[in-house]
């Protein structure tokens, strides 16, 4: 695991020192407002400009304090990697709970060598952050779930035994260890969720499921207390972002004011024209997309009351989406398997091709081979044909793996499928592309190495590894 853990950090210095152009290329904003809050010029794209929620806040808040240690560029490549490598430690640790045993290893690996994380390690983005807290929030919720069945086992055992001998020797840690464990789940689910949004709707149908479980097991009487645990724990990551905005903007807003405009980018009459009645593989034009965004401005500028602050826009583009979704339902379906077929693809990124080029031509100057120039091409088609086998592969797997999940493992192994079913189905209806599936690529592994195992995988022993 240490050779792992050493490959990964390895190889993603190797993507910041290749594509080190990318560190500092802003294009959400993100470093612009970490750098504003280490200059202590508040939460804002723009210095001196108005606050803004428009990004979620904990990427930039946590980045900001690299950006004042190490300056802009370091910074990015520091925190990406840190993240990186922790997020191959937690799938390593989830996969030994869940009883992989040597082949937690494999699903450590195949994260270690995610192109879709190595090549977002180079960038400013959440990407690779979001992978490693929601793998910890699943880590927690499988910890919780551990406790909570011991404790029902304990019940169990308890309403048996009439002369209550095995209550007697049934540890009295167990309620509070089970509501400590919650309360971690909670606090980990606050960080994700403020790193990336879809995390609540895991969160929502985790807590449903988890719920569910413990009221057949025990009964309303045992569901409090972690219930509370958990609940606390993600008020107190969340609770200070929702209050700031609600000072701010004048409305307690706990995720963003970007969700509208990501929503009607994908739901809209010009993406349907030109991307979803198209063959499959087109893109939208930058050009179109900038007179579509340029449209909206203007519409926006028509609105009588004007459309005034952030929140508000958010509120309209909300609207305007789902005004075009009832008008053309057909089309909203077709858009709704283009971006499940986007979120599930198998090649490579768009103008992936042009970064591993970019990746190769830096290498040939590095070793002053002037030759390898002219290969830069056929190795980026090489190296695309790579992703795309790696991908089909991890997918197959992943398949395998659901398929040989025994009756027995689906209680354990079910808050990894719901988490990754949540982000896939927000991501029907808001605007996709395959990088949106980088925060599950932890669980994805986790799954893909369970089919890779087979059913080789061992009966689950009566303890957890922790």
């Amino acid at each position: 695991m240490l050779l792992i853990l050493a490959a990964a950090a390895a190889v993603r210095g190797g993507a910041v020192w290749l594509l080190s152009e990318q560190v500092t290329l802003d294009r959400d904003a993100y470093l612009a407002i970490a750098e504003n809050l280490a200059a202590g010029r508040g939460y804002s794209s723009v210095a001196g400009g108005e606050p803004t929620a428009y990004r979620p806040p904990l990427y930039p808040v946590v980045l900001a304090a690299f950006v004042r240690a190490a300056g802009p560029a370091v910074g990015v490549a520091a925190l990406n990697v840190i993240a990186g490598v922790l997020a191959v430690w937690i799938t390593f640790r989830l996969g030994r709970r869940l009883g992989l045993e040597g082949a937690a290893a494999l699903a450590a690996l195949l994260v270690a060598f995610d192109p879709l994380l190595v090549q977002y390690t180079a960038q400013p983005m959440t990407e690779v952050l979001s992978a490693c807290l929601v793998a910890a929030f699943a880590w927690a919720v499988a910890s919780a779930s551990s406790v909570e069945s011991r404790e029902s086992r304990a019940g169990a055992e308890r309403r048996g035994n009439a002369v209550g001998q095995t209550a007697a020797g049934t540890p009295a840690r167990e309620p509070a260890a089970s509501a400590w464990r919650a309360t971690m789940a909670g606090l980990l689910f606050g960080m994700a969720a403020l790193c990336r949004p879809t995390t609540w709707l895991a969160g929502a149908l985790l807590a449903t499921w988890w719920g569910a479980r413990v009221w057949r097991a025990e009964g309303r009487r045992s569901l409090w207390r972690p219930a509370v645990g958990c609940l606390a724990g993600a008020a107190i990551v969340i609770g200070p972002w929702t209050v700031r905005n609600w000072i701010a903007f004048g409305q307690p807003i706990m995720t963003t004011t970007h969700g509208g405009y990501t929503l009607l980018l994908g739901n809209n009459p010009v993406f349907y024209r030109e991307v979803v009645e198209q063959p499959w593989g087109t893109t939208w034009d930058g050009a179109s997309l900038e007179r579509w965004n340029a449209s909206l401005e203007s519409d926006l500028r028509r609105e009588d009351p004007l459309v005034r602050g952030e929140a508000a826009r958010d509120r309209w583009m909300y609207a305007r989406a789902w005004r075009h979704i009832r008008d053309e339902p057909g089309l909203c379906l077709r858009a709704c398997w283009l971006r499940f077929r986007r979120f599930w693809n198998v090649a490579p990124l768009e103008q992936s091709a042009g970064l591993i080029e970019q990746a190769w031509r830096r290498v040939c100057l590095a070793i002053g081979w002037a030759g390898g120039m002219r290969s830069a091409g056929a190795i980026a088609s090489a190296a695309e044909w790579t992703v795309a086998t790696f991908y089909t592969a991890i997918t197959a797997a992943l398949l395998a793996g659901l398929v040989r999940l025994r009756r027995g493992e689906w209680r354990e192994w079910s808050p990894l499928v719901v988490i990754v079913a949540a982000f896939c189905l927000v991501h029907l209806v808001y605007w996709t592309n395959t990088r949106m599936r980088a925060p599950v690529v932890p669980l994805v592994a986790l799954l893909a190495a369970r089919g890779f195992a087979g059913f080789h995988i061992p009966r689950r022993r009566s303890s957890n590894c922790s």
